[in-house]
């Protein structure tokens, strides 16, 4: 989700993605690297 978000420029949106899947999992790598 947070790759689409990103693709139409609403970065807020794919922000709170990225630390939704991080909370998940912590050492998610490609949500830490979009962060």
């Amino acid at each position: 989700r947070g790759l689409l978000h990103e693709y139409k420029a609403e970065y807020a949106e794919a922000k709170q993605c990225y630390q939704n899947a991080v909370s998940i999992n912590p050492s998610h790598i490609k949500s830490l690297q979009h962060l």
